[in-house]
């Protein structure tokens, strides 16, 4: 239990930027999360277990990884005219504590027990930081040293709202997985009051990224969730599956019914979608980063620079040594280590969800396929919370996978 709170602790405290002392790199979030990897590295040592197919999944990932940013750093260095040397040495460190999270949750995590526990502590544990944050903010308490707004957006404990923005996102969809999974009433009433909170929450921040990724994991859920209930056997629908299969065979009826106001709509999609592209000029600035990402990407003949920024020409320029990244996953890892580096980004989400679509786990494909569109305007790839939901998505198909094969019939003759 002591490693399960510890790890909660630091999945949410992570964010917390502004935590810590002395412009130092580690926070309380980080010094949880290495109290953790202590201890689980030290009872993994003590009491050696079986090693899962994830497990192999995992490390064949990372090792590929390591080996297109090695080869783009040797490429980085020999053509690169000036090198960002904080960035870099600030992601090889990043993936390093990134390798020895996810490793050991694929190893400490098969035990569904000790995944659903980990999981809920995760979820409450987020609400608790969350509500001393808008305490904070709101001037209920005062924590030192901290700045709760930028400008009108909620940030809490974070430099940048949208940090805070993926992590409510993240524990949003994990309070509906837990919903999911509950069996008794009281622990679902709790698991859904968490998750309308840290919606809430999420809402302050005025993420556009947190935004669109709730918006379309919530189509992801429902088209996850009337296929699961449509591909049941009858005998087995319950009511909510029979109102799901209602509202699925009433979507033509109300989409005719909206097709006059369509128009309207449209202009306001329209207006919003201009709104936030001119606000701050984010949207040239970003179009120009992604274009410089590709362009660096290509100058690098599809290997990359290695780990580290390779951008230059943000609109707020300024001299070597500084650098600058693209704000997308795709691009950033397209910049590091080529085009390896996205195949393999690509081939770890869209894993994730097809075998949770394939599962039957709405809440989670939800999940994988949120985490894609938020990777669209950040680099989630090096956040801990994003390792641990797709360690429960790959974790928790597995699961399914033995109980599906351990449920098949034995062929005749075969020994029980």
């Amino acid at each position: 239990m002591l490693r399960e709170g510890l790890f909660a602790l630091g999945l949410v405290l992570y964010p917390a930027t502004q935590l810590r002392i002395g412009g130092l790199p580690i926070g309380p979030g980080e010094a949880c999360l290495f109290g953790w990897i202590g201890l689980t590295s030290l009872e993994r040592l003590l009491v050696p277990r079986s090693v899962g197919p994830v497990v192999f999944r995992v490390a064949s990932f990372w090792f590929i990884f390591a080996l297109s940013l090695s080869l783009g750093m040797v490429v980085g260095l020999l053509v690169e005219p000036f090198h960002d040397l904080p960035s870099i040495a600030h992601d090889v460190v990043a993936y390093s504590l990134l390798i020895a999270i996810s490793m050991l949750l694929a190893l400490d995590l098969d035990d569904p027990v000790r995944r659903l526990r980990t999981a809920r502590l995760v979820v409450f544990c987020g609400v608790a930081v969350l509500t001393v944050q808008l305490a904070d903010g709101f001037g209920v308490s005062v924590v030192p040293g901290t700045d709760p707004w930028f400008f009108d957006r909620f940030r809490g404990w974070s430099l940048d709202p949208n940090q805070l923005g993926l992590m409510c996102a993240t524990l949003t969809l994990l309070s509906i997985y837990l919903v999911e999974k509950s069996d008794r009433a009281g622990e679902r009433f709790l698991a859904a009051s968490a998750g309308i909170m840290v919606f809430g929450v999420g809402l302050l921040t005025k993420s556009d990224s947190y935004v669109v990724c709730v918006s379309v994991a919530a189509l992801a859920l429902i088209a996850t969730g009337a296929w699961t209930m449509l591909s049941r056997p009858s005998a087995n629908h319950r009511l909510r599956d029979a109102l799901m299969i209602f509202a699925v065979l009433a979507l033509p009826v109300t989409a005719l019914a909206l097709a006059p106001f369509a128009r309207t709509m449209l202009v306001y999609v329209q207006t919003q979608s201009t709104a936030v592209y001119e606000d701050d000029d984010q949207g040239d600035t970003r179009l120009g980063l992604w274009t410089e990402a590709i362009e660096k990407g290509l100058e690098a003949n599809l290997v990359g620079f290695g780990p580290g920024a390779h951008l230059t020409s943000k609109s707020y320029k300024r001299p070597p040594p500084d650098k600058f990244e693209a704000h997308n996953t795709v691009l950033d890892l397209f910049t590091q280590g080529g085009v390896v580096a996205v195949l393999l980004f690509a081939w770890l989400c869209l894993s994730a969800f097809t075998r949770c679509w394939s599962a039957g786990l709405p809440s989670l494909a939800a999940l994988a396929v949120g985490f894609t569109a938020f990777s669209m305007f950040h680099f989630v790839i090096r956040h801990p919370i994003f390792w641990f939901g797709i360690m429960l998505c790959l974790l928790e198909t597995a699961r399914v996978g033995v109980a599906a094969r351990s449920d098949a019939p034995h062929p005749v003759g075969a020994r029980a």
